[in-house]
């Protein structure tokens, strides 16, 4: 293995998996609740703008936007664009972008 990660399959997979994924992500649950409690312990001013770097299905977006609804702007990225769409769906008083790409 020459260690290189082919984006282009791990993308398709992730679009795959992409409506059963939050029923299925049970670990991915538990670490979004777990940065919840310690952004929750350690950050107690309001947050202006987040950038959260794979955001997938919007399953840390939306336990984020209920657990701090005093974010003005939410920017989304995901190595998959279609992610935009789900993404899109999450709802509260703030700014949503979304950008699609490799970080």
């Amino acid at each position: 293995m020459n260690g290189k990660v082919d984006k282009n399959l791990v993308g398709r997979q992730f679009q795959r998996a992409a409506a059963t994924y939050d029923s299925q992500a049970m670990i991915q649950h538990r670490v979004a609740d777990h940065l919840l409690a310690m952004l929750a312990e350690s950050c107690r001013r309001e947050l202006d703008r987040v950038l959260e770097i794979g955001c997938c299905t919007g399953l840390l977006s939306r336990k984020l936007i209920k657990a701090r609804p005093d974010i003005s702007e939410l920017v989304l990225n995901d190595l998959v664009e279609d992610f935009a769409v789900p993404a899109g769906n999450l709802s509260g008083p703030l700014f949503i972008r979304f950008l699609a790409g490799d970080i």
